[in-house]
């Protein structure tokens, strides 16, 4: 009598295409370097079970407390 193998399973995953950011940009007020600061923000609506979850991603200046959101060309 042979026994037969189980099936074997194979999952092949793709890479993600990322881009990378540049780690700092020009303050177009002051002239200092900028950082890119993400939040997360949890907002519950009243009468649904789950909380939904908005991440925020800004160019912030350290020195003049200018900001701006992030594009999607600085992607």
């Amino acid at each position: 009598m042979s026994r037969q193998s189980p099936g074997v399973n194979v999952t092949i995953r793709t890479p993600r295409v990322t881009r990378s950011m540049p780690a700092t940009k020009e303050c177009p007020l002051c002239g200092e370097p900028m950082r890119i600061k993400v939040s997360e923000t949890i907002v519950k609506v009243p009468g649904q079970a789950t909380a939904n979850t908005r991440k925020l991603k800004e160019w912030v200046c350290p020195e003049c407390d200018h900001f701006e959101e992030v594009e999607e060309d600085d992607r």
